[in-house]
């Protein structure tokens, strides 16, 4: 990855790469560092649906920053995208109750209302949403 990275590969074959990729910690660093928009998001996808995600305020973070930027930006998460690393957090085991719990619902909600999710990616939200006891 890092030969890629310095040789100046397209973003697209990082990505590919990121795809396979199971380790969270080189996961995490590629979410935070890569040049392109389109790996940092698949490392987010990819680190969040790790069965047991490793520091995930530390995802939801780099999530939140990363559906803050204005949807038209090179930097901009594809808001899709953003639902399911969301639901991915989501799942991940933590308490209704939780902060954690509480900003990763809040951030599929805000998905919701803003419309910019494709209707089939709507659906599963609302879905993923009501079975965790969220009304949707």
């Amino acid at each position: 990855y890092s030969e890629l990275v310095m040789a100046g590969a397209a973003g697209d074959t990082r990505r590919l790469l990121i795809a396979g990729v199971t380790n969270p910690s080189v996961l995490l660093g590629v979410a935070q560092t890569d040049p392109a928009a389109s790996v940092r998001s698949q490392a987010i996808m990819s680190g969040t649906g790790i069965a047991e995600v490793h520091n995930p305020e530390q995802w939801l973070d780099l999530l939140e920053q990363s559906v803050g930027v204005t949807s038209g930006d090179s930097g901009a998460m594809s808001r899709n995208e953003a639902a399911y690393a969301g639901i991915n957090i989501l799942k991940q085991g933590t308490s209704k109750g939780s902060p954690m719990f509480k900003r990763a619902a809040q951030l599929l909600e805000d998905l919701l209302d803003e419309g910019a999710l494709s209707e089939g990616t709507a659906g599963i939200v609302r879905k993923e949403l009501i079975a965790m006891g969220l009304p949707r």
